[in-house]
């Protein structure tokens, strides 16, 4: 979890290619409903680090400057 300077929260899942396993992804939609139902997340394939860092780093500024 990542703390905003408001003092709210938001969890960050990264998926790797296990989770595209159908009971794996299956537990994660459950894990995230629950988080969501709560606080804000954001999911990313962990592929996106690698080809992506840019887009990964500018989402998660943009997600920390932003409240819930």
């Amino acid at each position: 979890m990542f703390a905003r300077p408001d003092g709210t929260r938001f969890g960050v899942e990264i998926d790797g290619a296990i989770h595209l396993i159908v009971g794996t992804y299956w537990a994660d939609w459950e894990r995230a409903n629950e988080i969501i139902a709560g606080e804000s997340l954001l999911r990313l394939p962990s592929v996106a680090m690698y080809l992506s860092p840019a887009v990964v780093a500018d989402q998660l500024r943009r997600r920390l400057d932003r409240p819930t």
